[in-house]
């Protein structure tokens, strides 16, 4: 997350006014995408999960933490380039589209890209997290607001702790 905080740093980001900007829009995305998220997490096979201050650790940790950091740099962070990258594509209904459509190609590389570190997602199994992170993303470009992927992609890693880890390919890795 060096990179991140550099990047920020770099560009004079105003990560407040980020945040401000669109933030109804933001959480709305958030609430819907979570929560289809979440179903998708329980209707995997559950697992046996960890129980008292482990349990609270893996949440915050594993799932807050985790999975804010996941959506920073897979989704916030390929946006937040490319609409910086082109700023004048936004001007015409056709630039907005043509720029939504650079930042999702932008996440999904760097989704692949990641994933594909995992041993589980060398195979065919890396449509899925592409297609997760895809819905994430879009929840950001259409809401214009990070609060739409931070708040989803969180929730979803908290589901998948709360379900049990060794069976939902939402957090990875799976060694056996």
């Amino acid at each position: 997350m060096f990179f991140l905080y550099r990047y920020i740093h770099w560009t004079h980001l105003k990560v407040g006014e980020l945040i401000i900007q669109n933030w109804l829009w933001g959480v709305i995305a958030a609430i819907v995408v979570g929560v289809v998220m979440v179903r998708n997490v329980l209707s995997q096979p559950p697992s046996p999960r960890s129980r008292g201050l482990r349990l609270f650790f893996e949440l915050f940790w594993f799932g807050v933490i985790y999975g804010a950091l996941d959506a920073l740099l897979l989704s916030v962070f390929p946006v937040l380039v490319s609409w910086q990258a082109f700023p004048d594509l936004g001007n015409t209904i056709l630039g907005k589209i043509g720029l939504a459509l650079i930042a999702l190609a932008a996440s999904e590389f760097i989704t692949i890209a990641y994933h594909a570190g995992y041993p589980e997602f060398r195979n065919s199994s890396l449509v899925l997290p592409a297609i997760g992170n895809g819905i994430f993303t879009l929840a950001y470009v259409l809401s214009m607001n990070p609060i739409s992927s931070l708040g989803s992609h969180a929730a979803m890693h908290i589901a998948a702790v709360w379900h049990g880890t060794e069976r939902t390919v939402q957090l990875p890795p799976h060694y056996k």
